[in-house]
């Protein structure tokens, strides 16, 4: 039982600061891209969610952020330590771009 115990905390990682770091990259890398920075759009939002929650193994569903003034502008597929991530990107009518990294 003691050996159990002490294993547990050897296995026991905090994954957070990993994913908010890799967050933050693809969020520098794609905010700035004019014509690519995604790879489907917001127009094909039905279809943008089934592909990555097929991806991802999960049922995932992009926010909707209008009451704050962001419209979906669309969202892409990237890695997250050999596993796959997903990134939504929004805009509002300044053209200020947030994303959302699942």
């Amino acid at each position: 039982m003691a050996l159990g115990w002490w294993a547990r905390g050897e296995r026991a990682v905090d994954w957070r600061p990993q994913i908010a770091h890799q967050a933050a990259i693809a969020h520098a890398v794609y905010v700035p891209e004019v014509r690519h920075p995604v790879e489907v759009t917001g127009n094909e939002e039905a279809h943008l969610v089934r592909w990555l929650s097929k991806r991802l193994g999960a049922s995932i569903r992009a926010p909707r952020l209008t009451s704050l003034g962001y419209e979906l502008l669309g969202g892409r597929l990237l890695p997250e330590q050999g596993r796959p991530s997903a990134q939504f990107m929004y805009q509002d009518a300044n053209g200020r771009r947030i994303t959302l990294y699942v």
